[in-house]
């Protein structure tokens, strides 16, 4: 029986596995998405035939989760935003391609071209954050060869939610959880004359923020916050690593205040990060930039 402690993952630039990084995850959704078209005709009958299927899209994609150490952080994360090279991270326009070797004990997939649509990092008191990569990619393959002795995950360490700091316009506030949502709004039905996908392009940037904190004294300016927004951050340290989330303007989009039955008095509060100004003079301005340090 195929149990799932015993599966594994390679993520690449390239088919040349050995330039990738193992993966530690904890659930991963990869998988083919062919559609099937079944077109006979009026026949006589209404049952239906078995003749005239074609397959009329071949693509893959899935998420792959899990509570990421830094070089899994690193290789995921600068791949959402579309940066290359060192640290800070900066929106590009492009996103580029990837590959997925996955070990699923009774069969080993490839996974090709893919692109990551989204990157959501969350968390809650006393747990580990979690990661949650979003893909989107051209056709799976079986994989005809032994699945590769390296590379393998890093041991290291991972993160936790009491790791987090919350800035707004130069204020820490104490959160009970967050999520952070980078989305690429990767358009993936440009099929033109092909089965798969010939283009995978982004149409957009969003960034949203939601936090929920308890409704205090030293957190109720998070609520309905001026519309002009201002600078935030949100940071992230295991004690060794620290990343800096950056937004060049976090504005105040919703949410607020519910009082219970019984208990806390809590806000859930959306925000949405957006570019600082029309033209970009400075790396502050992104709508999102992340230091690591």
């Amino acid at each position: 029986m195929s149990q799932a402690t015993a599966s594994k993952l390679i993520v690449s630039d390239s088919v040349t596995w050995g330039s990738g990084i193992g993966v530690a995850f904890n659930e991963c959704s990869l998988v083919g998405q062919r559609t099937v078209g079944i077109h006979q005709g009026h026949r006589g009958t209404r049952q239906r035939a078995s003749c005239r299927a074609r397959t009329t899209t071949d693509k893959s994609g899935g998420n792959i989760s899990g509570n990421f150490g830094v070089q899994e952080i690193d290789w995921f994360l600068t791949r959402a935003i579309g940066h290359t090279g060192a640290s800070p991270y900066i929106p590009t326009e492009t996103i580029a391609p990837w590959y997925a070797l996955v070990d699923k004990v009774a069969a080993i997939y490839q996974y090709n071209k893919l692109r990551i649509n989204s990157l959501e990092i969350s968390g809650q008191e006393t747990q580990y954050l979690n990661w949650n990569v979003a893909c989107v990619g051209e056709l799976e393959e079986v994989y005809g060869s032994t699945y590769p002795t390296s590379p393998v995950p890093e041991c290291g360490t991972a993160y936790l939610f009491s790791d987090a700091v919350l800035t707004y316009n130069s204020v820490a506030y104490p959160i009970q959880s967050f999520r952070l949502l980078i989305d690429n709004a990767i358009d993936q039905n440009q099929y033109e004359n092909s089965l798969t996908p010939t283009r995978f392009e982004s149409q957009d940037l969003i960034v949203n923020l939601t936090v929920q904190t308890a409704f205090r004294s030293d957190t109720s300016a998070l609520y309905d916050a001026a519309l002009a927004g201002a600078v935030a951050s949100l940071a992230i340290n295991d004690g060794t690593t620290t990343y800096t989330f950056n937004f060049g303007n976090l504005k105040y989009m919703s949410g607020g205040p519910t009082v219970p039955g019984r208990g806390r008095i809590n806000q859930s509060l959306t925000f949405e990060a957006l570019r600082k100004a029309n033209i970009l003079t400075s790396t502050s301005d992104n709508q999102i930039h992340v230091v690591k340090a």
